[in-house]
Order: C-alpha cells, then structure tokens, then sequence
C-alpha cells in the first residue's frame, strides 16, 4: 500500500510531482556535481543514437524555449 502525504502548505497551482526517495537523492547528489567532458561526450553518444533511431527532432528555433 502507497501513502502519499501532502502538507497544507503545499503551494496552490503548482505542479506536484511525486519521485522515489533514492531517485530524488540520486538528483540531488548529482545536481551538485560539475559538468565534465565525460558528460559531454556521453551525452553526444546518446545524441547520436536517438538521431539514428530517429527519435531526435531538429531544434530550429530557441523561441519555444
């Protein structure tokens, strides 16, 4: 059984999201950490085979961002 808890206090309107407490401790550990050319090359890597396997769209325009 899954109990989830929601304060009070919890901002209106806004977006809840609701994650594992290790996946959460993994994105805090790792939001600390400096980007390295390890990660760049890895995430070239995973780059090269979404485009391949055709599931990278092309960005054309900043704007949407």
């Amino acid at each position: 059984m899954l109990t989830i808890t929601i304060p009070k206090n919890a901002p209106r309107g806004k977006e809840l999201v609701a994650i594992p407490r290790k996946q959460l401790e993994a994105l805090i550990e790792s939001a600390g950490k400096e980007v390295g050319g390890k990660d760049i090359l890895r995430w070239s890597r995973e780059a090269r085979s979404l485009k391949r396997a055709g599931r990278l769209s092309v960005l054309r325009s900043l704007r949407s961002l």
